[in-house]
């Protein structure tokens, strides 16, 4: 047995049936209709939690998730140009704060509307309506088939592309099955932290976690929050310089799995 199961939902949750369903849930939960004539398709795609949020049929949590646009292009000053040309359009519907969280890589753009300069007085909560990071990966060549396997958990292996949902094959067993599988369990308490709400949103979602069967659930859940401060390098954004995204498969399960079902 490679895993055991972490969570409690006894019932996978309730998936969309089209793709109007989807368009639906992803203008009601984050305001595509407003921003989304304004991306250049051609060479940006969203990926990842929103997408996999927008699928759920009810969502059983609050909007947690960024919007993640991945840049389909191999070059940073066609990336900087891209974003200069979102940030611009996006001002005529938004007030736009711009955060630069690695330089040429990732942007995030903070966007607020319906507030007044009145209720920030009034000591309304003044907070973006939506966040969408748009994201120069990595990895090369660029492809959405690699941006997809990159993924720590495979319930996020889903992109669209304004036109169609795109998912992976483990996407879809996580969807169906109502479990998905982790491929970066924290090996050390310094990078619990970071995991731990991530886990706790799929969780919160509906799906349960399946972990490596080394892995000590219980030594996790217990562990004092004292206990986990960060080194530099897990304070720094999940980016590096020889692999995108948090795969870095601790535990070898996908390897293991290969070995398990002799296909290599």
């Amino acid at each position: 047995m490679l895993f055991k199961i972490w969570g409690n939902n006894r019932t996978s949750p309730n998936i969309v049936t089209n793709l109007n369903q989807f368009i639906e849930n992803l203008t009601c939960r984050y305001e595509y209709d407003i921003w989304g004539p304004y991306i250049n398709w051609d060479t940006f795609i969203i990926a990842g939690g929103s997408v996999i949020s927008s699928l759920l049929a009810e969502p059983l949590t609050k909007n947690t998730s960024d919007i993640d646009l991945f840049f389909l292009q191999q070059n940073s000053r066609l990336f900087k140009t891209a974003v200069n040309e979102l940030e611009n359009q996006l001002q005529s519907k938004y007030f736009v704060r711009r955060k630069t969280i690695w330089s040429n890589r990732l942007i995030q753009f903070d966007l607020y509307r319906k507030i007044t300069i009145n209720d920030i007085f009034n000591g309304n909560n003044f907070s973006p309506s939506i966040i969408i990071q748009l994201i120069c990966p990595t990895l090369y060549p660029i492809t959405v088939s690699r941006i997809l396997h990159s993924f720590d958990l495979d319930i996020c292996a889903c992109a669209f592309d304004s036109k169609r949902v795109l998912i992976s094959f483990s996407c879809l067993q996580a969807l169906n099955s109502g479990h998905t599988t982790c491929y970066a369990m924290p090996v050390t308490n310094s990078q619990y932290m970071r995991r731990v709400p991530r886990l706790l949103k799929y969780q919160q979602r509906g799906f349960n976690i399946l972990c490596p069967k080394e892995f000590d659930i219980n030594a996790f859940l217990t562990t004092s929050i004292e206990n986990c401060n960060e080194s530099q390098f897990e304070r720094t954004y999940r980016f590096r310089r020889r692999h995108f995204g948090d795969n870095h498969d601790s535990f070898c399960l996908q390897k293991k799995f290969c070995e398990h079902h002799s296909l290599i």
